[in-house]
Order: structure tokens, then sequence, then C-alpha cells
């Protein structure tokens, strides 16, 4: 019968007589609970059926027995009654783990994880930053309100109750300067620890808070053996959110969680995902190196516990190790200066971004405006997971717009003090720019120094992979090179679009980006996203990706094993980040301690990138092959990547084949071994360690064998149990009435099968065995770490092969695109921008994500239109027609169709002809911005300001219904002045409205055309049946009276609507007219006060028309 108790699990012991110093011989105890731990002297009994209980004091209690203890762990005494022997430990210092019961734990984790638990957790939603530590009173109930009521009335305190009373100073918490937490300049990352209670610490304890007192907003994951452990305020939080128990009755005092070494990748990302920074607190010298260490005779070495240093503080963008991430999505860390005109508020603004997975560094500056709109359109395309500022500095507008976007997106701000000093070895371009571009280098500092406190700053830049990103045309940042122009996207395009995330939940679904997405790999994918933020803007280009396209298209169609090729592209993997991986494991210093399951893991991975890269290879050969039996598809792109400048090396062949037969012996490394290859005499320093180990096996064996002899069993064993190996396991058949075990036998452990003990030699023989064992693994990890830097050393050789692997397979993704079943997509025709007349043609075009949603995904039902913008046809378009009539649908879609040309894709229509864009400008929707002041005018009347103050003869521009959110009055002169403002630039243009007049207006423009929404109309049954059909002409009402009826607006409001709106409208036609007649005659007057002038056709045209009226 088992009980809980403040988080520990209780066992009844029934005895009926003891002995010892509770009551010799009594046969009346009274009721005691018994919990014990395997150092215990515990009482004494006889009857495993006695019904009496007993509760054991002052024990820790850790270990779980079962209510009949084994009998190994009994004797008997001389009053014939039978007493729990104390158990020789091996390790007598704090290191020793429980690994058992944290082991059963981890099963009964990962077994039950739906099922209700004795602390369940709540999930920390997503926060702004690291997020607050959960109400403690709450979790310390939990352990420590549980003190239970001895036998007299006296209340027994857990040691957790007893640690928190003598160390205040870990629930009333002040910062290193003594602040309290309500205290304005709290510092959250310190704590203040007396100098007389840390005196007082055990040195486990003080080897804990000396480190985090200087970390104390990290949550520490502290080695111990092969397990992680959380303790006081973090394992609160991991029991919280990893569902874990704490492991109680004094492990070290304090509260406390663990983890496997195992299973830490993935409670890793789970607690950052929460938005929780964790360190990764490493042992630096094995257990039995410590107590070698501190046999030594230096004073120095005398320390009882083994040596351990934070080693890592892994954050939501700088998380690299673990599969549980999406592999697609780039995690970047984005770091922020700039330099300030006060006149103006116009800004240099300097950036660097990192994504830590792939070791890549991206820096620059720009010019911005007071509005800082370049930086918000970067950090909506890179949607980084932190953003690091100076907070030495002060960058007041530029730290409005960071803040709103954090909130917005749930966004870690981080910040630093100073920056760090560049000076390292970058390549000289990189050098001579930071020179020349001083806020580019503050953010570079900015982000060193971030990068040196999560203690990867080494990792990440060494490899010297830094690319030089401008802003060209006031524009994102994009490659220097002048011959790589890009069609610009400013947040406002990217949002309206919904070309990365939706505007409904904010994720990849329904999204621009997940319908283009067919690519396999990682890094193809990864690929796929950069070509869409940033489309291709010369005509030749694109026609030249768009001939790749076509031709892996035809590649595919004629080659019989196509599915296997995109087999081969599947098993790739994600060897871009596994090379990324790789390097920092090469260039981190090899001071950890990690025990055989991580060591495996790092082998088997580096197998795995291995692997890949072969497989890149055999993609690459099978597609040059079929490339050459095509003489007649040609494409200057797979020229160049097949047998190109493109390529790969020629020896990358020759130096992989070394990594399978020349480094190690391959098949033991697959099972994540580390040996010397097959055939070779290896190193003299690893045979001479591999020789110990088998000299002590031969010598456990012969010590097996001696003992089979002298007890006449030869069912005799070894048993292996945690850190206790080697036990001589006796079948339980041996014991027999007569038969005694040799005097020098220690039990060590039961089981139904028999018993197991040591003798002095074999415990002699086991402890050299560990030795030899460690001896041999250094000289592993040392081979281990020779293969990683050799091949590490031609880091830009695998890379050239991952690079050329998902170029080709982007290309595959647009080509398998063309045929996607359900869809009718045409290659577009793109042409030369030679003429001062740009061009937009779509025939029977749709838009692919509204499409998506009908008829089982395909476009059957959906209604297509053209589109004609530019060449022969008129500049702009006006689009009037009923509420939901799809106006809306046939903007974006237009958008869509040009983002999709200018990407080297097919396009959802039956044909497309396009001279390209330089830059897409969006005004849809209508939207606040309380956070930075802005009402949804104001916002509105900022981005069609971008759009005046940047739109070129080859921009296209999209505005629906200007002008709604002010005045009728004020929006309709809004509206006309940008039409007319417009106009003015031969911009390709469709704007939508609601203005009746403004068509009117403009209709006889020979540089716009007017359009209508088709709608039947019932008005006897006040009924409309949208045809969604994009024609000629001007539709007579919007209909919003009827879109407030199908929304069930109750009836008597829709007719008292409708009358106010008839009445309205005439009303608002006479004075628009009077407004039109006076207008007119001012410019008659005016143009007529020169009696020799002549009178402009125009006003002759508009007198005309004003008399019609």
């Amino acid at each position: 019968m088992a009980k809980r108790q403040g988080g520990i699990k209780a066992y009844f012991l029934p005895v009926s007589g003891i002995s010892g110093d509770s009551n010799v011989g009594s046969k009346k105890l009274e009721s005691k609970k018994a919990v014990v731990d395997e150092d215990d002297i515990v009482p004494v009994f006889d009857e495993p059926k006695a019904q009496s209980k007993l509760r054991v004091t002052g024990g820790r209690v850790s270990q779980r027995i079962s209510p009949n203890p084994p009998k190994s762990f009994l004797s008997q005494n001389d009053s014939g009654n039978y007493e729990v022997r104390k158990r020789k430990r091996i390790v007598e210092d704090e290191d020793d783990d429980l690994e058992d019961h944290l082991e059963k734990q981890e099963q009964r984790s990962s077994k039950h994880e739906s099922r209700t638990r004795q602390h369940p957790s709540t999930e920390p939603k997503q926060q702004n930053g690291p997020p607050p530590l959960p109400d403690r009173s709450a979790m310390r109930e939990k352990l420590l309100g549980s003190s239970q009521c001895t036998e007299d009335g006296n209340v027994e305190e857990t040691p957790e109750q007893v640690w928190t009373k003598k160390n205040p100073w870990t629930t009333n918490v002040r910062d290193a300067e003594r602040r309290r937490e309500d205290d304005p300049n709290y510092d959250p990352s310190t704590l203040y620890i007396p100098a007389a209670p840390f005196e007082k610490l055990t040195p486990f304890q003080k080897q804990f808070w000396n480190i985090k007192k200087d970390h104390f907003d990290v949550l520490l994951m502290f080695k111990k053996g092969k397990f992680y452990e959380m303790y006081d305020r973090d394992a609160d939080i991991g029991a919280s959110v990893l569902n874990l128990n704490y492991t109680g009755g004094g492990r070290v005092d304090m509260r406390c969680v663990g983890v496997p070494e195992q299973a830490f990748a993935k409670h890793l990302a789970r607690l950052v995902e929460a938005g929780y920074k964790v360190g990764r607190v490493e042992q630096t010298e094995t257990t039995n190196a410590a107590k070698k260490r501190r046999k030594s005779h230096e004073p120095a070495a005398k320390s009882q516990i083994c040596q351990r240093a934070l080693v890592r503080i892994v954050t939501k963008g700088t998380v690299i190790d673990t599969d549980n991430l999406a592999s697609h999505q780039q995690r970047y860390v984005l770091a922020v200066e700039e330099l300030v005109d006060e006149g103006t508020n116009r800004a240099t603004v300097g950036v660097c971004y990192v994504d830590a997975s792939e070791n890549a560094v991206y820096v620059g500056e720009f010019e911005d405006d007071e509005r800082r709109t370049w930086l918000e359109t970067l950090m909506v395309l890179l949607r980084p997971k932190e953003i690091v500022i100076n907070c030495m500095r002060v960058m007041s507008t530029a730290f409005q717009q960071i803040t709103s976007y954090q909130r917005s997106q749930g966004v870690a701000l981080m910040k630093t003090a100073g920056t760090l000093n560049t000076n390292v070895e970058f390549p000289s371009h990189v050098k001579e720019y930071l020179e020349e571009h001083k806020s580019a280098e503050a953010a570079m500092g900015v982000c060193r120094k971030y990068f040196q406190y999560l203690r990867i700053e080494n990792e990440v830049f060494s490899m010297g992979n830094v690319k030089i990103q401008s802003v060209v045309r006031g524009s994102q940042l994009q490659d220097m090179d002048a011959d790589k122009k890009h069609l610009v996207l400013d947040a406002c395009t990217l949002s309206n679009l919904e070309i990365f995330a939706n505007n409904h939940d904010g994720s990849e679904r329904d999204t621009l980006f997940s319908f283009v997405d067919h690519a396999v790999t990682a890094g193809g994918k990864r690929l796929l996203r950069t070509w869409l933020a940033k489309p291709l803007y010369s005509a030749k280009a694109i026609n030249q990706r768009l001939d790749a396209v076509d031709a892996l298209g035809t590649l595919l169609d004629n080659t019989a094993d196509h599915l296997e090729i995109r087999n081969l592209f599947a098993s790739f993997g994600d060897v871009e980040r596994g090379l990324a991986r790789i390097h920092s494991t090469a260039a981190a210093e090899e001071t950890v301690v990690m025990f055989d399951d991580t060591n495996k893991r790092k082998v088997i991975d580096f197998v795995k990138v291995v692997k890949g890269l072969k497989t890149g290879l055999e993609i690459l050969d099978r597609i040059a092959h079929e490339w050459q039996r095509m003489p007649d598809c040609t494409s200057q792109i797979l020229d160049s990547l097949l047998d190109g400048e493109e390529s790969i090396p020629n020896d990358a062949t020759e130096k992989l084949d070394y990594f399978f037969t020349g480094a190690f012996d391959f098949v033991e490394a697959e099972r994540g071994e580390v040996k010397p290859p097959i055939g070779e005499s290896g190193d003299p320093e690893y045979l001479a360690a591999l020789g110990k180990l088998e000299d002590v096996d031969r010598e456990l064996e012969s010590e097996l064998e001696m003992w089979r002899e002298e007890l006449g069993e030869r069912s005799l064993r070894w048993y292996h149990r945690g850190k206790e190996g080697y036990q001589l396991e006796v079948p339980k058949k041996w014991f027999k009435p007569g038969r005694r075990i040799p005097g020098e036998f220690t039990p060590m452990s039961d089981s139904q099968t028999g018993k197991r003990f040591w003798t002095p030699r074999i415990q002699e023989l086991y402890r050299r065995r560990v030795d030899a064992s460690e001896g041999l693994s250094d000289q592993e990890s040392g081979l281990f770490k020779k293969v990683l830097s050799r091949f590490d050393e031609s880091y830009n050789c695998w890379s050239s092969i991952a690079e050329v692997v998902s170029k080709l397979d982007a290309l595959m993704s647009s080509a398998t695109l063309r045929k996607r079943s359900g869809h009718q997509l045409c290659r577009p025709e793109i042409l030369e921008n030679t003429t001062d007349r740009p061009v937009l043609i779509l025939k029977n075009a749709y838009h692919p994500l509204v499409a998506e949603k009908m008829d089982g995904g395909t476009a059957a039902s959906f209604v297509p239109n053209d589109t004609k913008l530019g060449g022969d046809d008129p500049m702009l378009v006006l689009l009037t027609g009923p509420n939901m009539g799809g106006k809306s649908t046939i903007l974006r879609q237009t958008c869509i169709a040009v983002l999709m040309a200018q990407i080297g894709c097919y396009v959802p229509a039956d044909a497309c002809t396009i001279t390209p864009v330089d830059r897409i400008f969006t005004r849809i929707g209508a939207q606040d911005r309380i956070t930075r002041g802005q009402s949804t005018f104001m916002v509105e009347m900022e981005e069609t300001a971008m759009l005046l103050n940047c739109a070129t003869r080859n921009s296209l521009l999209v505005l629906d219904e200007l002008g709604r959110g002010t005045s009728t009055f004020d929006g309709y002169a809004i509206a006309h002045a940008v039409v007319d403002e417009i106009l003015t630039r031969a911009c390709r243009t469709l704007f939508s409205t609601h203005y009746q007049f403004l068509t009117k207006e403009f209709a006889k423009h020979p540089e716009a055309a007017v359009y209508e929404m088709a709608a039947k109309v019932d008005e006897e049954r006040k009924d409309v049946t949208f045809l969604y059909k994009f024609s000629p002409g001007v539709a007579p009402f919007s209909r919003g009276i009827h879109c407030a009826r199908m929304a069930n607006i109750p009836s008597t409001v829709a007719d008292a609507a409708d009358e106010c709106a008839r009445t309205f409208e005439d009303t608002v036609n006479r004075r628009i007219q009077s407004v039109a007649e006076g207008a007119l005659l001012t410019r008659i007057f005016r143009a007529c006060s020169d009696p020799s002038a002549e009178l402009p056709q125009e006003l002759i045209s508009l007198s005309k028309d004003l008399s019609a009226l």
C-alpha cells in the first residue's frame, strides 16, 4: 500500500518484531510509515506477514523499497530477528546519482505523458522575452507544505523545508546590488547571496549557486553523471513545463528534478519553446578522474566534487542540437544599431543577423525614414526569434518599432551591455565594409557580444561565413552584387498577400509559400523561401530560371525511375545544418565529459551527415547522367550546377571516400562506436588503452571461472547494475540447507532468480576496468576529434554539395508545381523593360489559395478573369463593385501572379505576359497601430505616402478603397488626388473604390479604364447574386445594404438604412455637382483672363460634359 506525501511516494513496511534502538523486541508498535535510503540503518523485523507499521525517522527519502525487502539486504541478529544491512557504497561523494529512480521516472513520463500527474503542469504561453517565473508559493506547497506529525505530536520537517528556512535569500530574492524584485532597477540576471550563509553550504551547493547567482534568469540544467538535474526554482519550472516529478528526500537538500542524458535535447527544446533561456552546466572531469585528482598532493586539487562549468546558454534563436524544430525554418537572432540625424529623425540603421543552425552571419546597414519602415520590413521578412539591442545606447524610434513587433509576434527582446571588438579574422572585403559602415560595425559588435554571453561566439563566427547585405532602392536587405536585382516587398505587402504567414494564426498554412513549396529537402525549402522573399527583377535571370524548371520537368517526365530520384532527395537530410553542428563540435574546446549515450549520438549524427553527402553525390551523378541524354534541352543554370562554375569540386568524391574507409571503422561508427579502421595497426596509445581493458576483462573472466569451480555452480554469471557492475550472481537453486556463502562475499542486490555479491578482488578488478574503460574512451574521443577536425577542413567542399542539391531541389519544386493536379498553370512570358510602357496581361487568372479551398483543392468552380495593364491598354484600372463581390481577390491574385512569375514559377492563368515589376505596393485592408499611437486612417495615409514617394514606372500599385477611414468628402478628395498623381507617373495600378463620381471623373482619361465586379440584383426580393466577373463598366451601387441583410441585420434596420442611403446619395450628388461646376467656372475664368489665350481643349470638353448634367 502506498500514499503520496509532498511529492514523495511512501510505502508501508509491515513488521512485527524489531531490534535496535527503536523499542527492541516490542510487539505493540504503533503504525509508522517507512521510506528508507540505502545508507540508513533501519530497524529489524521477523515475519513478513506482520501488520504493524514503522516509520523510519531521520532518513533521506530517495530510494523506494518494497513491502517485502529482498533477503540479500537482511541478516539475522542474535535474537533470531532479521535486520536490514547497510550496503557499502562505491562512490562516496555527492556525484553518485539515483540512476534507477530517474530512469524509471523518465519511462513513466514518456509512457503516461497524457495522464494526469501528481504535479499537473501548465505550459507557459508564448511571452515577450524570458517568461516570468511561475508562482513559487504554489510550487513550494507541493513539496515543502507536507510536514508530517509524529506520534508524539511533534512536526517533522522535510529537508526542503529545512533548506528554505536556513536560506531565506532563495525566497526573499535580491539582485547583486541588493535591489528587490519590485525595484524598477532590479537586475533579474543576478542574485545576492549573503557571505555567512554561503559559507555554510556544502561544496556542491556552493558550486551550483556560484553559477546561478550570475545567471539567475537562466534555467540551469546541471550535469551529474548521466543525468541533468535542476534545483530550487529551476526545479519548480522543470516540474511544471516538463511534467517531471520531484526527486524528494533531500537530494542536495534543495528541490530537484532530473532527466537522463539521452533525453536532454527533447526537454531542452520544450523549455526553450516555452520561452526560457537554458544553461548547460557540464562536468569537465569524470567521477573517476575527480577521485584521482583528490588523491594528488596538490592543495588546489582537494575539491570534493567533480569540476563543472557553464558551457552553453541556449535560447529560442540559438537552439541547434535538436530534431524537434521545423528544419526548413530559419531561426534568426537580429542585432540592431542606429545613428540618427536629430534634425530629420532619419537614421542609418545597422543590422547583423545570424542563423546559428547554419553558422550563417549577415551584416549591413541602410538609410531609413522616420518611421523605420525598412527596419519593420526586415523584421517581417526574417521573423527573428530574438532581437538584440545595446542597452547602453538610446534608440527611440527604432526601439519603438522593435518593441511593437516584439509584442505582436511574441519575440524575445534581449539587451546586452556594450559591444565586442570586431577585429577578428574576417575576409578582407568584410573588414573593409565594416570600417566604412559604422552602424553595421556596431551591430556586428552587439551581436558578437551577445553570442559571447551564450558561449558560442567562437563557434559561429570562426568560419568567416559572413555575407554583406545592403538596401537597394530603399528596400529589403539583399546581396550587394549589382547583377542580382530583386523585386522589392515591404512589410505591408508581405502581410497583405499572406506570403509567409497567414493573417489568421500567423502560421505557414494557406500561404503563398505553402502553395509553391514542393521541395523535399530542408535546404531546398529554405532556398525556395529565400527566392520568394527576393523575387528576381532581371528578365534574363527569370527566363534562365524558367528554362531550368522546364528542363528538370522534362528530365523527370522522361526518366523511368524519377520517383527514385525524388526519394534520393528525401533521404539527403538536412546536411547544411549538420555541417554547422559538426563545425561547432570541432571548434569547441574538449573539456566537457559526455557519457556513452551522448558520445554515440554525436558519432551517429556525424555518420548521418557523411552518408547524406554520399547521397548528394549520387543525386548529382544521376541527374548529370540524365541531362547528358537530353541534348535538345538547354539550360545555363543546369549546365553551371552540374559541370560549370557552381558545380562541386572535382576531388569531392575522393575526399568523402576517406571517411568511409580511412578515417575509422565505418561499420562500428554506424553503431556509435569510434574505432580505428579495419586492417590498420592504429594509434599506439589507442592500442595500449585497448590492451589494458582486454587484460582486465580476461582477469574478470578468470575470476568468474574460479568461483564457478569453487561453488560448484556453472550458471554463475556477471550482473551489471548502474555504477555497481560485475556483481557475481549466484542462482537461488544453489542456496540449500548446509551451504553458506564465503565470508568475503558482500551482498549487493537481489532478485527472484538469485543473489548478487562482490568480493574485494572483484571490487578491485571492477575499479581497474572503470579506469581502463575511461582511458579507452579518452582515446576514442581523441580519434573522433581528429576525424571531425579533418572533416571540417573541407567544409567548403561539403557546403558546395549541399548548396547544389538545395538549388536542384528548389528548381524541381517549381517543376513539380507545373503539373499540380486540378490547377491550370502556364509559363509566363517575361519581356525586357525596353520601352516606356510596361505591360501586365493575364488571361483567365485565378487566386490559387482561394481556389485551394474550393472543390477539393481544384480551381474548377473559381471564376477566372483577365487583367490588362499597360502596353496597348491603360495603365490604371478603377474597379467598382458590390461588397463581397471579389474586388480584393482580383487585386491580390494579380500580385500573386507577378510574384510567382518572377521567382521562376508557372502562373495560375491560361496565359501571362509581363515586363518585370521592381516593387509591389499594396494598400489593402484597415488596421490601426495602437501601440504606436496611430489610427486606422493614419496608417492608411502613411502607407499611401510610401507608395507615392517610392513608386517608379515599373512598379505595381494595388489600392483597395482608399479614403474610407475618414469623412466621405475628405476620403473622396484624397482618393481623387492620389489617382491623379498616379496617372502622371504611368504606373501599372489597380484601384478599387466605392466612390461613383471618381469613376466619372477619370472615365475618359486615356490612361484610366473603369471596370466592375458584376452582380445580379433582385430589387423586389432585395437579393444579390455575385457573378465575380471582372468586366468593363461601373457598378451602380456598392450593395452594402444587401451585405447587411446577408449578415442577418434585422430587416427593419436594413430597410431604414436603404432609405437613408438613397436620400444621402441624392444630397451628395447635388453637392458634388455644385463643387464641380464651381471648379470648372474658376478654371475657365483663369484661362480666359488673358484675351489672347486660347481656351484649352480639356476645358471645352469639361464644359460640354457639365452642360449635359
